[in-house]
């Protein structure tokens, strides 16, 4: 029996210290290094503990927000614009407990950052475009979804050697609700362009 309760003991000490351990991680590292270690919290984080602040919003959003991304090879110039959280959400939907509800979290997650460091370079370059193109390609956030959009292109079906990729922000705001069908509610559509930026493969598609 004590050693019952030792292990007991051990299992759930190791459980609470992993816990706090990724919660600090989570929260108060900025670097934006795609790690195994980040990885790992990320995925234990995302899905329960990160704060969306959706439980203090009783109201219905007033539009949505969606993240699509592009990419450019050399034999085939640029594709048309993909958003991958469209079937992300359609899995999601069919199934909550699916790889995909985790992935439709970072892909949310990925895309709040992105529009959040967008309002801070209107705010500092107000205007001029030049200067704040060269901050976000220097962002860490921005890195960051550099990282993510490569590795979604490096999942292709006959991956054609992408050398730059773009993503922009799409802020979607319905008209006021007055009883119309779904269909007919005219929509007002915001974009942030993203400049371009490096296409970085994973290191099986590198060596190739």
């Amino acid at each position: 029996m004590k050693k019952f309760r030792y292990i007991v003991f051990i299992s759930c000490s190791v459980v609470l210290l992993f816990h706090i351990g990724c919660t600090l991680i989570f929260n108060f590292t900025t670097t934006p290094d795609n790690t195994i270690l980040q990885r790992v919290v990320r995925r234990y984080m995302l899905p329960v503990f990160s704060q969306n602040n959706k439980v203090f919003a009783p109201d219905p959003p007033g539009g949505k927000q969606q993240l699509w991304v592009r990419y450019h090879s050399m034999e085939k110039g640029w594709t048309a614009w993909i958003n991958p959280g469209r079937t992300l959400l359609d899995i999601t939907y069919t199934n909550r407990f699916s790889m995909a509800s985790f992935q439709n979290r970072v892909h949310e997650y990925v895309l709040g950052k992105l529009y959040n460091v967008y309002g801070l370079s209107s705010d500092y370059f107000k205007g001029d475009t030049a200067a704040a193109n060269d901050y976000l390609i220097k962002d860490k956030c921005c890195i960051m979804a550099r990282r993510y959009f490569s590795d979604i292109g490096d999942k292709e079906a006959n991956h054609p050697f992408f050398d730059k990729l773009q993503y922009k922000v799409m802020f979607v705001c319905p008209e006021e609700f007055n009883g119309k069908p779904y269909a007919e509610i005219k929509s007002d559509t915001t974009t942030f362009n993203f400049p371009e930026m490096k296409f970085t493969p994973s290191i099986k598609w590198a060596k190739r």
